[in-house]
């Protein structure tokens, strides 16, 4: 029975769903512990196991199992010296703990989980609205898989990627927002979610 990461993976199809519904769910205990109106109750809580603390355990070891899986499965896999990915390179240098393997995964999951689907889904928005830009992007993609020898459905290497030119154009661009704000390739924007949900102009004076 293969025993590889991408079977690995494969088996966690369905768990998976239920590990990102056990990241949402620490994510909002975690937040609702600064909501407790008792700053305490939440630490009774824990230390006696129960209630939103005891959901919470729960929440982390199905975290925790979720990932440790994925480490015990590149510990296994015999490809694991030839692959490019950021956890082989952990995996393969052969310095770090299980646990330590475990945390980095989940740091790399914890920081993409919203930021990566949301920024993704805007792109995908935005390109349907383009019919051009998505036909020369597609062609690109096409070019470039035949030079590389890539087959449809296998990723495609850093080296590919970088002759996309097209593509990195179209996700780099100069933009505008809403408000006629001109945004240019290259910039970092953040926002402070505090000071937009209290601002006059936006919500009013009340």
């Amino acid at each position: 029975m293969a025993t590889g990461p991408a079977e690995i993976l494969r088996r966690w199809r369905v768990p998976q769903i239920e590990g990102d519904v056990s990241f949402g769910e620490v994510q909002d205990l975690v937040v609702d512990r600064f909501f407790d109106p008792i700053e305490v109750s939440w630490k009774i809580k824990k230390w006696l196991n129960v209630g939103t603390e005891r959901r919470l355990r729960k929440a982390i070891t199905d975290v925790h199992a979720f990932a440790m899986d994925i480490v015990h499965a590149w510990r296994q896999s015999a490809s694991v010296q030839d692959r490019d990915d950021v956890l082989s390179r952990f995996v393969a240098s052969d310095e770090h703990s299980n646990e330590v393997l475990r945390d980095i995964i989940l740091s790399f999951l914890i920081a993409g989980r919203e930021t990566t689907s949301s920024g993704l889904s805007w792109f995908f928005w935005l390109l349907s609205s383009k019919p051009d830009v998505m036909a020369r992007i597609a062609d690109e993609v096409r070019t470039v898989r035949k030079a590389t020898g890539t087959c449809p459905g296998e990723p495609f290497g850093f080296d590919a990627l970088r002759e996309m030119h097209y593509l990195h154009a179209a996700c780099a661009t100069d933009d505008t927002l809403p408000d006629g704000t001109l945004i240019h390739a290259g910039w970092f924007v953040t926002y402070n979610a505090y000071a937009m949900g209290r601002l006059a102009t936006i919500w009013g004076e009340d």
